[in-house]
């Protein structure tokens, strides 16, 4: 009874074996992708320069591994090998991988993925890291200067630096739009020996009122890396004052007139006008007065009420030009009330 016991435990336990056996061996079937490295540390490197690094992609399986799709995510490193490239059991095919330290500044961390036919494994990743120093280079990639009231005569100034040791020149400077951007470029000399220019950028002209953006291109004689850029960006608000900011007639009786002064006053600079004054109810008339040329205007704003008016409400549109255009809109309100 016991050797009969003993018997069929044995024979589970080979049953059992040869499963796990099975399934172990059928694990390792199939196309299998092995990297020859998942690093390149490129190191410290001049801007300007070039490299290349080959990794090789071997195939431990016993199936054909297929690479569908090579790609990264770093503009300063292009991988070279073709989709749907094929590698047989225990071959390998070299992954060329092009460094153009032109198309990258600073610290880099970005990875190439290598899509493959690998069931295990089908995405696999190349760590690119290193550091590149631009010869020459601009302190900032979007100058911003927030909120600027129209006329006001902003400036910010923008540095361009050149490492020690290296001959590069300024040959130009270029703005977008050019009537509302200036450029002065002052020289310096830092005492480690780095050199270059001070970039004083100023908005000037005719701003309109909202946001403003524009580019400025700044173009040397390094020709490996001969043109920088960066974005000008401002929040262009009204210097004008306007009061009152609403027009309440209050109770008026029928065939009664009454009249209320729109005072507008440029408290920055000068060059206000107005150009328009829309008021399409006809219970209104208007009448512009320049009090202070290019300063000052009064708009007088006169209500006529009528016995079927009852409710009088609507908007006035005043057309400016501080310069740059302004649209103001005042509303207005009176209630004719009956003897």
């Amino acid at each position: 009874m016991r050797l009969a016991m003993t018997h069929r435990i044995l024979l589970v336990a080979a049953i059992l074996i040869g499963l796990l056996a099975g399934t172990s061996s059928a694990q390792v079937k199939g196309p299998r992708l092995k990297l020859s490295t998942t690093v390149w540390d490129f190191g410290t490197r001049d801007q300007g320069e070039k490299d290349r690094k080959i990794v090789y992609l071997e195939n431990t399986g016993d199936a054909i591994l297929v690479i569908k799709k090579v790609s990264t995510s770093c503009g300063c490193v292009e991988p070279v090998m073709e989709p749907g490239t094929e590698i047989g059991p225990g071959h390998r095919e070299p992954l060329v991988l092009n460094l153009d330290t032109n198309k990258g500044e600073g610290e880099i961390a970005k990875v190439i993925t290598v899509e493959s036919s690998d069931p295990r494994q089908p995405k696999s990743m190349i760590s690119i890291r290193g550091t590149i120093l631009p010869i020459w280079s601009l302190d900032v990639h979007t100058l911003n200067f927030g909120q600027v009231k129209n006329g006001d005569h902003a400036t910010k100034v923008v540095r361009m630096k050149v490492r020690k040791g290296f001959d590069v020149k300024l040959k130009d400077v270029q703005f977008m739009p050019s009537d509302k951007i200036a450029c002065v470029k002052k020289p310096f000399k830092e005492k480690n020996g780095d050199y270059g220019w001070d970039l004083e950028i100023s908005l000037i002209g005719k701003m309109e009122t909202g946001g403003f953006e524009g580019i400025v291109l700044v173009s040397t004689d390094y020709a490996a890396r001969p043109q920088r850029g960066f974005r000008v960006t401002a929040d262009i608000v009204s210097s004008t004052r306007v009061a009152p900011g609403r027009l309440a007639f209050g109770l008026l009786k029928p065939g009664q007139k009454k009249t209320i002064s729109v005072r507008l006053e440029k408290t920055l600079g000068h060059g206000l006008r107005v150009v328009d004054v829309v008021a399409k109810d006809s219970h209104l008339t208007c009448k512009t007065t320049e009090v202070e040329a290019g300063k000052i205007y009064r708009v007088d704003v006169t209500l006529t009420a009528d016995a079927q008016s009852g409710d009088i409400r609507g908007e006035i549109e005043i057309g400016l030009d501080e310069p740059g255009w302004r649209l103001v809109k005042l509303p207005y309100y009176a209630k004719v009330v009956k003897p």
